[in-house]
């Protein structure tokens, strides 16, 4: 996704650090980051999804394998899109309540951008 964007990091993490094979504690190997785009009208931003991956030290030194396992994020509206629900809702806004066509919110999308890196560059 284009970088000058405004982003909005949400961090996921498991509630439970415990390891269910031998009950040690989980400490955190890595993350999974994706990224979803945020419309809110006049201004776009994009959401950055961080789901943080856990491990036990325990089973990676007693055992043949050792399970990583990463924290969930909330369901998409729809399942492998980039889109929020906001940006959803935009789309079908400008769709079905403002009669407005395909290219015609794209073209209103690319206004917004520019708006906003002439914004940024302002202040």
């Amino acid at each position: 996704m284009a970088e000058h964007f405004e982003r909005e990091e949400v961090e996921h993490t498991l509630t439970e650090l415990t390891c269910q094979c031998c009950g040690e504690q989980l400490h955190q190997c890595g993350s999974e980051d994706s990224e979803q785009v945020k419309i809110i009208p006049a201004k776009v931003s994009v959401i950055k999804h961080k789901q943080f991956k856990y491990a036990c030290r325990h089973c990676e030194h007693e055992q043949l394998t050792s399970k990583i396992i990463t924290a969930p994020k909330p369901k998409q509206p729809i399942p492998g899109s980039i889109a929020s629900p906001e940006a959803l809702a935009a789309v079908v806004t400008g769709k079905y309540c403002d009669a407005l066509p395909p290219y015609r919110f794209i073209v209103s999308l690319t206004y917004w951008a520019v708006a906003a890196l002439n914004y940024r560059a302002e202040h």
